[in-house]
């Protein structure tokens, strides 16, 4: 029964050293499964960080895109108060021809017309001008 009982524990023994080296294999894994994790919670994080700051950044080319519309728009409206107010002048220049051609006769007549249509060509390209300026910009 000595040679059972030996060959029982030498089977034990290899079994036990088969156990301790499945445990330290699983160890192993185990510990590089957390590393792992670890490298996969540190990249999450670093791409969370990322995508704030590039939405930071956005949100600042935003800004600037909204700052210079408004200066578009202020310079727009600028430029179409002057070009009214040109085209006020030049319609008043344009009623002022008009009240002399009520009054002119004969050959003054011919020159007060010719005056006034010079004046409303000039207007009506003005108001053209304005007009096509404005449209362009919409």
């Amino acid at each position: 029964m000595t040679g059972t009982g030996d060959e029982s524990q030498k089977q034990m023994k290899v079994t036990r050293e088969y156990a301790e080296k499945a445990k330290a294999q699983i160890d192993e894994w185990v510990s590089q499964i957390e590393k792992l994790q670890e490298k996969g919670e540190k990249a999450t994080e670093k791409v969370k960080k990322d995508y704030g700051e590039q939405i930071k950044e956005l949100e600042m080319k935003i800004r600037k895109l909204e700052d210079a519309a408004d200066r578009a728009v202020e310079k727009a409206r600028v430029e179409y108060t002057k070009q009214l107010k040109d085209l006020e002048v030049k319609r008043d220049e344009l009623q002022k021809e008009a009240e002399k051609l009520k009054g002119a006769s004969g050959a003054a007549w011919e020159e007060v017309k010719s005056g006034f249509e010079a004046s409303m060509k000039e207007m009506k390209k003005s108001l053209e001008k304005a007009k096509k300026s404005f449209d362009e910009n919409r």
